[in-house]
């Protein structure tokens, strides 16, 4: 059995690190997609978000809206 597994890593500042990798039995394979962004920059978040959604069928719409229900301050 096969997992996909997103990996954020903080690097410089407001840049992260993104990757996706299968696991298989405690082990990862190559990065299947591997991006560095700045998470203060709108269009490049949007960006990875929009390939998280093509690449891997990621339910990006629903999880903002998730998002937007829970009763966090933030929002």
């Amino acid at each position: 059995m096969t997992d996909d597994v997103l990996t954020w890593k903080k690097k410089k500042g407001s840049m992260v690190k993104v990757k996706v990798e299968q696991r298989v039995k405690n082990r990862y394979s190559e990065p299947l997609y591997n991006s560095t962004i700045n998470v203060r920059d709108a269009k490049q978040l949007a960006q990875m978000l929009e390939d998280l959604k093509i690449m891997f069928d990621a339910p990006i719409d629903k999880a903002i809206k998730e998002m937007k229900k829970q009763k966090s301050p933030f929002w």
